[in-house]
């Protein structure tokens, strides 16, 4: 009887978690952070990140906080992953740029659907709770009686689907945030211009548009969800926003004094967001300031800039400064890039 009535609400719940990730037959309209955990490759890869690895020892030890990675380098695989497998989306992907660009579709656009499957989480989890503390204890001694119905076992599975679910939602929503990332601000670096005339103090509307939604997804998981639930989700944007927004020099053709301040305040604009939002420094992003400040100077004086302070950046992102420098600046011809290029290896490797 038990059995019955919780595999029917069961089933019951899956049906609203396949409508608002838009899990049809065909799978053509799916969200794609749903597609990607349909993939056990992919999931596998989310759930070995030490974010995850993190969260889910924070559900087991009583909530009470435990230290699994090192915060500097917590994030950086789990970005790369994130790009990385965006990249094999999208079929308009530059050579050598390795990254994305997603359509409208592919991300979760309705607020009520969000709300909704945040507050599905929380039930889900609510109820494996209970199962397990409350009703398997009582379903076990019945089945000691020599009348009692062996229900036992079928509901422990239930209580694990149950369980299953709501980390499922958790995992979802945590990359669908990254995937937001992706949709709005890769067009900021790859389509917007940077030679700017006048130094004006507008943002990129595509910018505001982004922050905006970030913080919609914040108030309504924050209103739903428990404190380290959004922790876990909003954890780490900035360090994939940095890259994302670095990842800009790659696809700049041309850029002036004008458009590295314009930049500069785009990242700013990005940094007090999210500040807001986590109440944390997002210092990745500090880094990300100081790199497009780097523009301002020429080959020889970054290269002088890595010898006395040290690497800072990866060195594809100092080759990708450097080539725009040649693309920005008539007297920095293809020679003199390939002498600096050179240099940057010699300093580099040095460096190791």
């Amino acid at each position: 009887m038990m059995s019955s009535i919780l595999g029917t609400y069961y089933d019951h719940c899956q049906l609203m978690y396949r409508r608002c990730v838009r899990l049809g037959d065909d799978g053509s309209e799916t969200l794609l952070s749903a597609y990607w955990l349909l993939d056990s490759s992919i999931a596998e890869d989310f759930r070995s990140q030490p974010s995850w690895m993190g969260y889910e020892a924070f559900q087991q030890s009583s909530r009470k906080s435990v230290d699994v990675a090192d915060s500097s380098s917590k994030f950086e695989e789990e970005s790369q992953l994130v790009l990385d497998t965006a990249a094999r989306e999208d079929d308009s992907t530059e050579d050598g740029g390795d990254m994305p660009s997603l359509s409208d579709s592919c991300i979760l656009g309705d607020r009520d659907d969000l709300k909704l499957l945040a507050g599905l989480q929380e039930s889900m989890e609510w109820l494996a709770v209970r199962i397990r503390k409350d009703l398997l204890p009582g379903l076990k001694s019945a089945e000691d009686q020599p009348d009692g119905e062996p229900e036992s076992r079928t509901v422990d599975e239930l209580q694990n689907s149950f369980s299953d679910l709501a980390a499922n939602i958790t995992l979802l929503l945590h990359i669908e945030l990254r995937i937001q990332c992706v949709h709005y601000l890769l067009p900021v670096a790859r389509r917007t211009s940077y030679v700017c005339e006048e130094d004006r103090m507008e943002v990129e509307p595509a910018v505001v548009q982004f922050n905006r939604k970030l913080s919609e997804m914040e108030e309504t998981l924050a209103a739903a969800l428990d404190v380290h639930k959004t922790k876990y989700m909003f954890e780490g944007l900035g360090h994939l926003i940095a890259i994302l927004m670095r990842s800009a020099t790659f696809f700049i053709q041309d850029i002036n004094p004008n458009g590295i301040k314009k930049l500069c305040r785009t990242i700013f604009s990005l940094q007090q967001n999210l500040t807001n939002l986590t109440m944390a420094r997002e210092v990745d992003l500090d880094r990300s300031r100081q790199y497009f400040e780097l523009l301002h100077l020429n080959g020889d004086e970054l290269l002088k800039i890595i010898v006395e302070q040290g690497p800072i950046f990866s060195e594809a992102e100092y080759e990708y400064a450097l080539r725009l420098m040649s693309r920005s600046h008539t007297h920095f011809n293809e020679k003199a890039l390939e002498l600096c290029l050179d240099k940057l290896k010699e300093i580099l490797t040095e460096a190791c």
